[in-house]
């Protein structure tokens, strides 16, 4: 990812939504080896939460900041499973995670880790004519997810959020020089 450049760009984005909503508590979902853990630097933000599927980026992520954050809580978990259950926060951090998860189930399981008027800023990956979803990459281990990517339209993923509790803010579009186009869109909770 790192030549493509999206770890930049989603790190990016993280940072951005820490310094325009001003968490006392954040959840990166998706949380990988923790990027964007280094971003924060307010002392506002008294609880971060890393989730993730696999247990290795956990352990990474662990690796890097458990005596760096602290409040770090780290969560090995499917967010599509209803039985995931966590104390809210108040900011949840999505990035590319809805193109290999079940979107309904997930966005009903985020709105349980947000608090009331908490906010969710996501990005999607947007079809792009030039690259494959799944970029080609020295990691091995991303051709392996590359035929479960199923890319979600922006709007699609408005009405899920709207379903499951969640109200629009605002929506962003950017393009790497790479020529990989991403939705970032923003929603509060009701």
């Amino acid at each position: 990812m790192s030549e493509i450049g999206q770890t930049g760009m989603l790190a990016d984005q993280f940072e951005a939504a820490l310094a325009a909503y001003s968490p006392k508590s954040v959840a990166l979902v998706g949380c990988a080896g923790g990027n964007g853990f280094d971003r924060i630097r307010s002392s506002a933000v008294k609880r971060v939460v890393g989730i993730d599927i696999n247990p290795t980026y956990l352990s990474e992520t662990s690796r890097r900041f458990a005596g760096v954050i602290s409040g770090l809580e780290l969560y090995q978990a499917d967010i599509a499973k209803v039985d995931f259950r966590v104390e809210p926060v108040d900011l949840i951090f999505a990035g590319l995670i809805f193109e290999f998860v079940d979107l309904v189930a997930s966005m009903a399981v985020l709105r349980t880790l947000c608090s009331p008027k908490g906010m969710l800023v996501t990005v999607l990956q947007q079809p792009c004519a030039s690259m494959p979803a799944v970029s080609p990459s020295s990691f091995v281990s991303l051709q392996k997810v590359a035929g479960l990517v199923r890319l979600v339209s922006p709007s699609e993923l408005e009405l899920v959020a709207k379903n499951s509790g969640f109200l629009a803010v605002s929506k962003d579009e950017i393009g790497l020089p790479s020529g990989k186009q991403f939705s970032v869109q923003t929603f509060q909770a009701v």
